[in-house]
């Protein structure tokens, strides 16, 4: 998967990423709130998803 080319770095861009450090009030949660839909949305037909998904279904019987 590109994310895990360079290890040493994933961490912090996750974090970067994911940050709500500086998200106060309604406004940044709603901003929030939309950013962690629309991800959840795109991981849905995302081909390295379903592969994982596969990889988890066939090594430990976890269906999607």
């Amino acid at each position: 998967m590109p994310c895990f080319k360079r290890p040493e770095t994933l961490v912090a861009e996750l974090t970067a990423k994911l940050s709500v450090k500086d998200n106060v009030g309604t406004n940044k949660k709603n901003e929030f709130d939309e950013l962690s839909d629309r991800l959840t949305k795109a991981s849905l037909d995302n081909f390295f998803t379903n592969q994982y998904d596969n990889f988890q279904w066939l090594t430990n019987n976890i269906e999607k």
